[in-house]
């Protein structure tokens, strides 16, 4: 968006005591970015207003004229140009030898075709003010002859152009005015008011009606007639153009000032060609509508439009239509100023692929107080160019959505707590009051009423109004200091990390999947297997599949029905979330598919998993014990509960043999639950490192005889509980069975303060032997 400093000068008081150039640089810091700045009319020197007093062909060219000027030298200048429009009379800016134009960094005498050039007549282009290059610009009649033409046209001018973004939640500064306003608060200067318009004394009604007044917020409308000037004056005409704009017409050009003034769009409608305003949906109807630039488009469903009775004359927000268009015959005209929903708006646009500077303007959420404003500023503009305009009717305001200044309640500690730095009470009322705010103050805080231009979305909390204390108090006048702050985890975190760090142990040490499943279960499975879930939590506005599972290892198992189809054997596992009542709770499930045959090696891999998983995590050893786990589909022969601290925190079995072979005959599917929570609640063992003894150690293997179906974990209460002052450690070698289960230990022996002896390692091995008989075991020497 382009701003023009020469108009924002006009609405702040002592507006010359401002540096417009460093100006900006305040600005980026205190309200928004700026995207850069451009100094209009640096290169146009020495032009000056000059009257023609000869044309003449010149003899050697069947398209050049021969002029003489009168540009308030001694004596006349002839000039050679080669434009169309020129006669005796016209007034025209005139580049003198030495000066510059747009294009033309120094003016020269040249001959050309032989005839001697002692100037150049310039065209709007060339003064930089216009795109038109068709012909010489004519001057008014009242610019005086040899006056710099600077006095008459505001060529000279900062335009700084906005980054639009930094603007989105800041429809107040959509227009010049709510910049100047701005800048008014940053200086300390005064913002002048805008001068209206108000002596409407007619009492003619307007037909509006609004039908679809959920997406029309306000829409206001007057009929002006009488209106007679065609053109707009030089300055806006310029203004329109340096902001990025054409000039097309008086009454278009002064809506669109009107929108870059204000950030409200207008919209003209020839009065002779419209009776009715109706606003209102289209709803499930697609009309062919030919909009302003003349392109017959298709208008969607449900877009908001303009009717002239039945009759579809524009497009809400977006663009009007070209058959109620103004054109040089139109001398009446009603005048549209409306607000309309920001959502739907960029709907609309979206659908029809057409953004306007209106929808852009409107997808801010504008301020639907500002219609009457803008109307009644329109009209006084309108009578400063064109005196004999008539206003034929009243303001006409149909306004079914009214919008309400936005009260905010402010502590002094949370200011003070925010910034760091204690206002007075004085600094933080002055502040906002130069925002337009209204401030309540109060013993412990600020009641501050905010415009209606600011609570459209913009201010709605006690930080949006620290926001603007702090910025224009000035951030480069906060001192930044570093937060002091308890850096004390919460339990989410940790229960993050923790699972992160399962996942990262399975997924690096395995080559099992991780997978992600629904929150709930697919009926059709529990109805298959039988498994009943109709006392669980269900998702009251869900009708199929709306019970939330309880149960991870049947949503993996759904999983693996698919996933067989196209491989025999993987791994899967998940940490998800099972409702259980009204807790949630995490769990880890693994589900292992593999061959019948190779089951065991499966199973006993899982175990050893689960074991090395937590001994990694809390360095702590889990035990297996038998149990009958409460799940349908499991097979209970094959179910161990894991005990960690004498507390079960999951367990390990396999799935039904029906349910296995659904996914692949011959196929067996191991199956590990681990609960997230009660894991949590372990404490890591601390690792205690022992300093190893500088004298050999020796290692003597011994398999000890266990029944079949007794565990391991028997045996090792056992050893836990034998001392020996040559007994370092012992670990686990191996296990056989056949009619019985054999167990291999590695025994590590030595001493800190010798080299054991023969005798002493002997006597090591009596004593153990002895023990192991003593407790019921038999035990063999590997040696």
């Amino acid at each position: 968006m382009y701003i023009s400093s020469n108009r924002l000068k006009k609405y702040i008081k002592n507006s010359d005591k401002i540096d417009w150039l460093s100006m900006w640089n305040k600005f980026t810091i205190h309200s928004a970015e700026i995207d850069g700045i451009e100094i209009k009319g640096s290169d146009i020197k020495n032009v000056v207003v000059a009257e023609i007093k000869t044309v003449e062909k010149h003899p050697n060219s069947d398209h050049l004229h021969v002029v003489t000027v009168d540009a308030g030298t001694n004596e006349d200048l002839t000039i050679v140009c080669g434009a169309p429009n020129l006669y005796v009379g016209m007034r025209v800016p005139c580049a003198l030898i030495g000066g510059s134009l747009k294009g033309l960094p120094k003016v020269e005498k040249i001959k050309l075709r032989g005839i001697e050039s002692n100037g150049v007549l310039a065209s709007e282009k060339e003064l930089g003010i216009s795109d038109n290059h068709t012909g010489i610009m004519e001057l008014d009649k009242s610019y005086q002859i040899g006056e710099d033409i600077k006095k008459y046209i505001p060529i000279d001018d900062i335009v700084v152009e906005i980054d639009n973004k930094s603007l989105t939640n800041r429809p107040d500064m959509w227009g010049h005015y709510g910049i100047a306003r701005e800048i008014a608060a940053i200086t300390g200067n005064a913002l002048l008011p805008l001068d209206i318009y108000d002596k409407i004394n007619e009492t003619k009604s307007l037909n509006i009606k609004v039908e679809d007044s959920v997406n029309c917020n306000r829409y206001s409308g007057i009929e002006i007639g009488n209106i007679s000037k065609k053109e707009a004056d030089i300055e806006m005409k310029v203004f329109l153009y340096y902001c990025g704009m054409r000039s097309v017409s008086l009454l278009v050009d002064l809506t669109n000032y009107l929108m870059l003034e204000l950030g409200t769009p207008m919209h003209a409608f020839d009065s002779k060609k419209v009776n009715n305003i109706v606003v209102k949906n289209t709803g499930d109807e697609e009309n062919k509508f030919v909009t302003l630039d003349n392109i017959e488009r298709t208008i969607p469903k449900n877009t908001l439009m303009i009717y002239d009775d039945n009759k579809p004359i524009a497009i809400a927000g977006i663009m009007g239509g070209i058959n109620s268009e103004i054109d040089e015959d139109t001398n009446s005209i009603l005048l549209e100023s409306a607000n309309f929903d920001a959502t739907f708006i960029r709907k609309s646009a979206v659908a029809l692929g057409l953004r306007t500077e209106a929808s852009t303007r409107y997808e801010k959420s504008l301020d639907p107080n500002l219609t009457i404003l803008a109307i009644k500023r329109f009209l006084y503009l309108l009578k400063e160019q064109d005196e004999e305009i008539t206003i034929n009717s009243r303001i006409e305001d149909v306004y079914p959505n009214v919008l309400t200044k936005k009260e905010v309640t402010l502590t002094k500690e949370m200011l003070r707590k925010y910034i760091d730095v204690s206002l007075d009470d004085e600094t933080v009322t002055s502040i906002l009051k130069s925002l337009d705010f209204e401030v309540e103050v109060k013993e412990n805080a600020y009641l501050v009423t905010a415009p209606t231009y600011r609570s459209t979305k913009d201010i709605t909390n006690e930080a949006d109004i620290i926001e603007e204390i702090a910025r224009i108090y000035g951030y480069d006048n906060l001192e930044p200091k570093p937060l002091k702050l308890d850096l004390v985890a919460r339990d989410g975190e940790n229960k993050y990390e923790l699972e992160y760090e399962i996942k990262k142990y399975i997924a690096t040490t395995t080559n099992f999947h991780e997978v992600h499943s629904y929150l709930w279960y697919q009926k059709d499975l529990l109805n298959k297997y039988n498994i009943n879930k109709d006392n669980n939590l269900k998702i009251t506005n869900k009708s199929d599949n709306n019970i939330l599972r309880d149960d991870l290892t049947i949503s993996l198992f759904e999983m693996c029905l698919e996933n067989s189809k196209y491989i025999n054997e993987y791994g899967i596992f998940e940490i998800g979330s099972c409702i259980k009542g009204d807790d949630e709770e995490r769990v880890l499930a693994i589900l292992n598919v593999c061959q019948e045959q190779s089951v065991d090696s499966h199973y006993h891999d899982l175990k050893q998993l689960i074991y090395n998983l937590i001994k990694t995590i809390r360095n702590k050893k889990v035990v297996f014990t038998p149990s009958n786990i409460d799940k349908s589909y499991l097979q209970n022969n094959y179910s161990l509960n894991i005990l960690l601290d004498d507390e079960v925190i999951g367990y390990i079995s396999l799935l039904d043999k029906k349910m296995a072979r659904d996914c692949h005959k011959k196929i067996a599917v191991v199956n590990v639950e681990l609960y997230i929570e009660k894991l949590l609640n372990v404490e890591k063992n601390n690792i205690k490192y022992v300093e190893p003894s500088k004298y050999p150690i020796t290692n003597i293997d011994y398999t000890i005889i266990l029944e079949k179906d007794e565990l391991y974990n028997n045996l090792e209460q056992v050893l836990n509980k034998y001392n020996h002052k040559y007994l370092l450690n012992y670990q686990l070698i191996d296990t056989y069975e056949d009619t019985v289960k054999k167990i291999t230990i590695r025994f590590n022996i030595g001493s800190y303060n010798k080299t054991l002896t023969g005798n002493e390692i002997t006597e090591f091995q009596n004593d153990l032997i002895k023990y192991i008989r003593e407790n019921k075991y038999d035990i063999v020497d590997n040696k």
